[in-house]
């Protein structure tokens, strides 16, 4: 059952507004519970700013105009299909700092969450010095003055891809804290299925590819971790997939999720293992094919490829630049082999990611 808000006066614009929805969801014999709300409070909170506004399954889709039955009758069916068509991913966090990286992030979000019928909730953490001030009303005074700049700051952020397409879903939060340590336990008590976020902010040069904040939630998050790098390009949306392979990540449980990943993009799978001197032994082909066909047949395209290559950053790196690679997925066994990951060969590996996404799993 869909739920819609209508938000106004009583006015005459108000008064066309009900009555094109009550049309569009009777001539499309849609189920669905109407609200009406008129008190100040109920606008301010959904922070609506122009009456008469409309609210489609928690979704502002407009505000100040009327929408004709035509316009209602298309958000109630597109946003019927996204209900129905999204089985295995719903919710999608953006931590922001506001820096361009951040930006590009919420445009890849944007780009999944309008595939796969997810909603998006940005969230921007930042930290208050109560020393920095004078004790008292100043202290308090200040802090207002800072919610109201961050608050502002973060309705432009969210609505920097909104007005793309009306039927996403964006809600922002503000909060005091730590963001690294607020990320983390948001994707764990909001059920989040994933997490998208730049890998710059304001951090030193050492960070800037791999920044302390995003290391730290890709080592420790609830949900897998989508890392936007600087010099991401959104072209195809994960047309090509490279799935980096140890003898830890074949199990069933992993590919059986990204399966889901390659079958709901329509993604082609490329299933590497890097060789070198410490694993020249290992057969991860037979192995991968293996995990594959335990069920049935898969229904995405995917190929499996071994390569040589004492360095592994360097030989997923070749592999991406040959084949076009849109998104690396990267499973990680053991929280720390993330981090000894990061920082061997820390120049190679900002050269390498200054271009492909990657997206971090754990088991």
């Amino acid at each position: 059952m869909l739920s819609i808000i209508i938000y106004g006066v009583g006015d005459e614009a108000y008064k066309d507004l009900v009555s094109n929805v009550i049309h569009a969801t009777h001539s499309n014999n849609i189920d669905a519970s109407i609200e009406y709300r008129n008190q100040i409070d109920e606008f301010v909170q959904k922070k609506i700013t122009q009456i008469p506004a409309l609210s489609i399954n928690d979704k502002v889709v407009s505000e100040g105009t009327i929408p004709s039955i035509e316009m209602i009758s298309q958000y109630i069916g597109q946003l019927n299909f996204l209900n129905q068509k999204n089985t295995f991913m719903k919710k999608i966090l953006v931590p922001t700092d506001f820096s361009p990286t951040a930006y590009k992030a919420l445009e890849y979000a944007h780009a999944i969450a309008d595939k796969v019928g997810a909603s998006i909730k940005v969230v921007h953490f930042y930290h208050y010095d109560p020393y920095g001030s004078s004790i008292g009303d100043m202290d308090t005074f200040f802090m207002k003055e800072l919610m109201g700049i961050k608050e502002k700051e973060l309705r432009k952020f969210a609505r920097h891809k909104d007005e793309g397409n009306v039927l996403i879903s964006v809600e922002t939060e503000l909060k005091v804290g730590f963001a690294a340590e607020g990320i983390v336990k948001l994707s764990k008590e909001e059920n989040f299925d994933l997490i998208v976020m730049g890998t710059t902010g304001e951090h030193n040069m050492l960070e800037k590819v791999f920044g302390s904040i995003s290391t730290d939630v890709s080592k420790n998050a609830y949900c897998p971790v989508l890392l936007i790098p600087p010099k991401a390009t959104l072209k195809n949306l994960f047309d090509n997939i490279i799935y980096a392979c140890d003898e830890n990540a074949v199990s069933p449980k992993l590919i059986e999720s990204l399966s889901n990943f390659g079958i709901n993009f329509q993604s082609n799978i490329h299933f590497i293992h890097v060789k070198n001197d410490t694993n020249d032994n290992l057969d991860m082909n037979t192995a991968i094919f293996d995990t594959l066909f335990q069920g049935d047949e898969p229904t995405f395209g995917f190929n499996i490829s071994t390569i040589k290559n004492n360095s592994v950053i360097e030989g997923i790196e070749a592999y991406a630049q040959k084949q076009d690679i849109d998104l690396i997925v990267m499973a990680t066994p053991h929280r720390s082999f993330w981090r000894n990951l990061l920082h061997k060969s820390m120049t190679k590996q900002m050269i390498f990611n200054t271009q492909h996404p990657i997206m971090v799993i754990h088991y």
